[in-house]
């Protein structure tokens, strides 16, 4: 597994990164011989130092973030986060094996969750909505976002051609997804 270590407008000391690498070796064990890449990322918050982890295994994903007063707290709570997340996903593949046939390996050395953590974590689908696309530019989607007082909005891009997402980020501003398929 290769970590990177960033700092955002903040400068990561050989000691934080000396421990970002301990906190992080746990991971290592997991994912040996996969070709996985976490990415650390330090940044100044108004509650002390934000730590953001992302970590790309295969099609997986995983992305935790943490505010605290100093950086080894904030990284200390992020990692916890990030192994509850994993260990959530294992077992939520082991419970649907039929939907994954082939667990990964790298889930292997990850302990599964207790069955009462695992009820009261599930999210259910409590409602479907189909709905027709319109093709219009970035700006006009956050018209209509905020016209419908949504927090995001599903629209195909007139730039592009596809699909995009345009969405309410925590700071106010607009985020734009647009996938790559």
């Amino acid at each position: 597994m290769r970590i990177e270590i960033h700092g955002v407008n903040t400068q990561v000391s050989d000691a934080t990164r000396e421990q970002t690498n301990k906190k992080l070796e746990k991971f290592q064990r997991i994912f040996k011989g996969e070709n996985a890449i976490c990415t650390v990322k330090y940044q100044p918050a108004k509650r002390g130092m934000s730590v953001e982890i992302t970590l790309k295994i295969r099609r997986h994903m995983y992305r935790v973030e943490s505010e605290a007063q100093d950086s080894i707290t904030a990284l200390d709570e992020a990692v916890s986060n990030l192994e509850r997340k994993i260990r959530k996903h294992k077992t939520k593949i082991k419970r649907n094996r039929h939907a994954a046939p082939e667990l990964p390996t790298y889930f292997e050395a990850v302990p599964e969750l207790e069955e009462a953590e695992v009820a009261e974590e599930v999210p259910k689908i409590a409602r479907r909505k189909k709905f027709a696309i319109d093709v219009m530019d970035p700006e006009e989607a956050a018209l209509q976002m905020e016209l419908i007082g949504h927090d995001f909005f599903i629209f195909i891009n007139a730039e592009t051609g596809q699909v995009s997402v345009l969405y309410r980020r925590h700071d106010n501003n607009y985020g734009l997804l647009e996938p790559e398929y």
